[in-house]
């Protein structure tokens, strides 16, 4: 890191080069030409990679900034602004969620904060998707943005999708005539047209294009999300968990819950659990969750040594939402599984779920297809901007796209042709020699597949991670073969330690609150012992399958937790998975 210094008594901009051992040059002049220069902030300003440098100063009021060409030599001053009267301090930060830096200031004469957009990427539309509290049409104080949310541009065929704040934003290339619009999610109805035409001038850009949206229709629905760090052998690793309000209810109490798998060794956590009960199971609270806001919640765990290279580890995140009279309104589960290594490429990309077998089977149904893509800084420097290039497959429903979480806040966007570029502007990843726990970082994604796809359709993926200007790093290829029915045999061991098989369904529903039920089709000379297992170990029912019907395992009378049950037939095992009871 080099120093930068701004000096009043000579008008002075200046900075001095750092030799890497905290030994410095002699002075270097920027600029003599701020008269009473009381304040400096470098940043990024033109988004070419290189830092430049802002100044404020005092007696001509004037906020200016000086370009670097890359090897610390600056243009002449280039003013923002002369109308800050008595300028004392100079900052910069992306404050409209654009992909620039734009500037702010501070003066003392006028009592004024003031900020200055930056048209770097201009021409360009922008907007915000809201939730619109009063129903009037208008983005007002007491409304918020609702994130995730995609709206399309045409010509170009350009779909942008909100950031944490609802906002969206377009860079036209050219000048011209747009088409902007938005589908109003299930169980919402718009407060403002769905469809705004806009036109723009060269070099011009159009910003409050809002859509506002309000419920029709109370649906709570918190989900939770997992994810983790690669589970390095003998290592202290990050588990990410993500609570979302999907509905359209805000949910005055949720309890969230996470129970690691018992190789994992429980070091910390943040925020603090509520509680962690004596078989590790953590628990926290969230109030008042609005429709698409996020609870996050890192939890470190150690990993087991080298001994148990290859094992499979099974953390189970449920989140149990409660009205205002206490009534339990909602409850869903997400189960991650993940392996344990001991070398690894940490740049990847994750299917949910991942499939049956070395085939991946993976069964046509409504559901989504959760992708995760990690990344890490192993470079020896900071990554500034990271750009994550995927291209959706034929056989993926495009309009069902949506993002889900990512570690640090991203832009997204998606192309007509299936490109998705998730941008993650001024991230400032420390690389992995300097910083090793936060030169990680994630994100996920969620997609169907089309409808309808024909049986042994194989669905492949694969992501390509831009460190700043460097050359891609190219991630493995999920895949996941789409299948109606899994293929003839007793049991199939899934990549998991699960066994699977075409005689005996697995128990549905899974997590279940009160009874869930699997369904057998035996020939006349089998019979298939079921047995059911707490996370003890201890064997609570056993029961003989012969012929073909359901059994019924009432859970209602059993703890909450995750218990263990197989199914065998002359003594091998042809099913085996895990059941969770909920309340």
């Amino acid at each position: 890191m080099d120093v930068l210094s701004a000096s009043y008594g000579d008008n002075k901009i200046a900075w001095y080069e750092n030799d890497g051992s905290g030994n410095f040059g002699t002075q270097q002049i920027i600029t003599t030409d701020a008269y009473y220069a009381i304040s400096v902030y470098a940043a990024d300003l033109d988004n070419d990679g290189d830092i430049d440098v802002l100044s404020a100063s005092y007696w001509d009021n004037k906020i200016a900034w000086y370009e670097n060409d890359g090897s610390g030599n600056f243009s002449t001053q280039q003013i923002i602004t002369t109308d800050a009267d008595g300028a004392t301090s100079v900052y910069a930060a992306d404050l409209d969620n654009d992909g620039d830096i734009d500037v702010l200031s501070a003066s003392q004469y006028d009592n004024k904060i003031a900020w200055y957009e930056n048209l770097l990427n201009n021409p360009h539309i922008s907007g915000t998707v809201f939730y619109d509290t009063n129903q009037n049409g208008v983005l007002d104080a007491g409304d918020y943005g609702l994130s995730s949310q995609g709206t399309a541009i045409n010509p170009g065929t350009t779909y942008s999708y909100a950031n944490a704040n609802g906002v969206f934003a377009y860079y036209t290339e050219t000048a011209g005539t747009y088409t902007l619009s938005y589908t109003v999610p299930n169980n919402w109805a718009a407060t403002t047209p769905t469809s705004q035409t806009i036109t723009i001038d060269e070099g011009g850009y159009s910003n409050n294009n809002n859509f506002g949206i309000y419920p029709n229709t109370l649906n709570p629905d918190i989900e939770p999300y997992l994810s983790a760090d690669i589970n390095r052998c003998n290592w202290t690793v990050p588990y990410y968990l993500t609570v979302i309000n999907e509905g359209t209810t805000i949910e005055p109490l949720s309890i969230v819950s996470l129970q690691p798998d018992e190789q994992l060794t429980y070091i910390s956590a943040t925020p603090e659990p509520d509680s962690i009960s004596t078989q590790g199971k953590i628990y926290w609270h969230t109030n008042n969750l609005l429709p698409t806001q996020q609870s996050q919640f890192t939890v470190q765990f150690h990993i087991p040594d080298f001994n148990s290279m290859g094992d499979t580890l099974s953390t189970l995140a449920s989140v149990t939402s409660f009205n205002t009279n206490g009534e339990q309104t909602d409850q869903n589960a997400f189960g991650y599984r993940t392996v344990v290594v001991c070398s690894y490429d940490p740049n990847d990309k994750q299917v949910y779920p991942a499939g049956i077998g070395e085939q991946h089977y993976t069964l046509i149904n409504n559901d989504e297809l959760i992708y995760t893509i990690r990344f890490q800084n192993t470079g020896n420097d900071t990554a500034f901007n990271i750009i994550i290039a995927d291209t959706l497959s034929n056989y993926l429903d495009r309009s069902t796209f949506r993002p889900i979480t990512s570690s640090h806040p991203m832009q997204v966007i998606r192309n007509e042709s299936g490109l998705v570029e998730f941008k993650f502007n001024h991230i400032l990843l420390p690389d992995s020699t300097t910083n090793e726990p936060r030169s990680h970082g994630y994100l996920m994604y969620g997609i169907k597949a089309q409808t309808p796809v024909p049986d042994n359709t194989l669905i492949a993926n694969t992501a390509h991670i831009y460190f700043d200007f460097n050359p891609a790093i190219v991630t493995n290829t999920t895949q996941s073969l789409m299948v109606y029915n899994l293929p003839t045999g007793i049991g199939i061991t899934v990549n998991d330690g699960t066994v699977v098989s075409n005689k005996i369904s697995a128990f549905v529903p899974n997590p279940s609150t009160q009874q869930s039920q699997l369904n057998y089709n035996l020939n006349n000379q089998e019979i298939a012992t079921l047995s059911i297992y707490d996370y003890t170990g201890r064997k609570i029912e056993q029961t003989h399958l012969t012929s073909t019907g359901t059994y019924q395992f009432n859970t209602a009378n059993y703890p909450v937790g995750m218990y263990v049950y197989t199914a065998t037939i002359d003594g091998s095992i042809v099913l085996q998975d895990k059941l969770v009871i909920v309340k």
